[in-house]
């Protein structure tokens, strides 16, 4: 496991990042409401 200095998203529990066949990132994590994420590349 690696550890990053500068998380995408802090205090979110059980994050998750996702390749879809898509093309496209999709990141889950648990929180309160409901928020969907997606990116074509990591980097946006």
């Amino acid at each position: 496991m690696s550890i990053y200095p500068n998380p995408l998203i802090e205090q979110r529990a059980d994050p998750f990042i996702y390749r879809h066949s898509d093309g496209y990132y999709y990141f889950i994590a648990s929180v309160r409401s409901t928020i969907a994420w997606n990116c074509a590349a990591l980097g946006n």
